[in-house]
């Protein structure tokens, strides 16, 4: 009799080891994925321009972007087919769910153009998955998801971080929140822990979401100008400037022998050699000048109204508001390069122009401004923190044994 106890009991230690051992090998699966994601994302942003436009000449632009956004509805149908597989039943918070995944995708194929961008942000979708399924072995309430897409939030702003301090790339806090919200997607895809969030997480989650403010807030500082819209409503057009409106053209007066003869000197240097040369924060009437120059003559020699009417309109905003300096490097355009352009768009004055120029300038509101709603978040997340943890946050007690049993299953999947 003792020795079929013995038996069973070492059947069941080398069951047990066995388990053991999947679980193991499941959790080093997982943190190698994420790794290799994360490695793959960073490791490509100092050539990834250089990928893309490769890819590009091999399917062009309009196919490999239908292609990309194609490939993502799929995957998401997959994944919300997936996780239905686990749930047997709808509910509520799965229909919301589906909700979001379609609103975001719909953003996505609506306002996101750029194929580059939405390659992003699946990988994005597919690290917010990475990251769920490595917690899975540590946090097993309800907390998890939001823990997951923080920590997504967080990888996309180690990315522009990165860009940010390349030579080559530009960071961009409308980047890092895309990144993140495509963090958020993958998570949504998955099935959600059925127990009820504990205090952990619940402090967790708000101290991340603290982390986030800060970073987000700096981030911007860091990356983005603050100035001005200047709109002239005589002339059909608006555009940013780091410069006030009201000192702009004085300032074009009274440097215009300066910066007319740096123009009529390195206007020769390649363009992009230029605006490193004289970078925006350290020469902003000069870099805004250059930018405005660029545009004008560049859709001066396309073919086509709309080409017309855009150089039209930054010569009105060069002669306007840098018309002395224009005039000093030799940059002006005669009366009859003007005439010739008008004929090709009559109806120049029709639409309101809006110049691209200096687009990432926050006209919204002064630095005060920001950073007074940057504490302002602050202080609401504080306000959310304090009013939630008078809830009793416990583990529920009417999970099924079938739930429960889907938890122990994906966590060891």
């Amino acid at each position: 009799m003792s020795g079929k106890v013995t038996s069973r009991y070492k059947r069941k230690e080398v069951e047990h080891g066995k388990e053991r051992f999947s679980a193991y090998c499941s959790a080093s699966a997982d943190w190698l994925i994420l790794a290799g994601l994360i490695g793959v994302i960073y490791g490509t942003l100092p050539f990834g321009p250089k990928i893309i436009r490769s890819i590009y000449g091999i399917t062009g632009r309009e196919l490999f972007g239908s292609g990309v956004l194609i490939l993502g509805v799929f995957g998401a149908i997959a994944a919300l087919w997936y996780t239905f597989r686990f749930h047997r039943h709808i509910t509520a918070g799965y229909v919301g769910r589906i909700v979001l995944v379609a609103c975001i995708l719909y953003y996505v194929s609506r306002f996101i153009t750029v194929p580059a961008e939405r390659v992003h942000f699946i990988e994005y979708g597919l690290v917010g998955i990475a990251i769920e399924r490595v917690l899975r072995r540590y946090i097993r309430d309800a907390g998890r998801p939001f823990v997951a897409m923080l920590l997504a939030y967080f990888v996309g702003m180690g990315d522009e971080t990165i860009q940010w301090l390349l030579s080559n790339r530009h960071g961009e806090i409308m980047d890092a929140l895309l990144n993140g919200c495509g963090g958020v997607l993958g998570v949504l895809l998955l099935p959600w822990p059925k127990q009820s969030l504990t205090h952990s997480a619940h402090r967790l989650i708000f101290g991340m979401a603290t982390i986030a403010i800060v970073l987000s807030v700096s981030f911007t500082f860091a990356t983005r100008d603050f100035g001005y819209m200047i709109v002239d409503d005589s002339k059909g057009f608006r555009f940013r400037s780091r410069i006030a409106p009201e000192n702009l053209i004085d300032y074009d007066f009274q440097n215009r022998t300066l910066f007319g003869g740096i123009l009529s000197r390195d206007m020769s240097l390649p363009y992009r050699k230029f605006l490193k040369k004289y970078p925006a924060d350290e020469s902003s009437f000069l870099h805004e000048m250059r930018v405005h120059i660029f545009r004008r003559d560049r859709y001066a020699d396309q073919e086509g109204m709309k080409a017309a009417r855009i150089a039209l309109k930054e010569n009105q905003i060069l002669e306007t508001y840098f018309g002395q300096t224009l005039v000093e490097a030799g940059l002006a355009w005669p009366v009859e390069r003007v005439r010739a352009l008008y004929t090709r768009d009559a109806n120049v004055t029709e639409p309101f122009y809006t110049s691209p120029v200096s687009d990432k300038v926050i006209t919204g509101f002064s630095p005060l401004g920001f950073g007074i709603i940057g504490v302002g978040l602050l202080f609401l997340n504080g306000i959310l923190f304090i009013f939630t943890s008078k809830k009793d946050f416990r583990y529920m007690n009417v999970v099924s044994c079938a739930d429960r049993a889907t938890e122990n299953h994906l966590s060891v999947r």
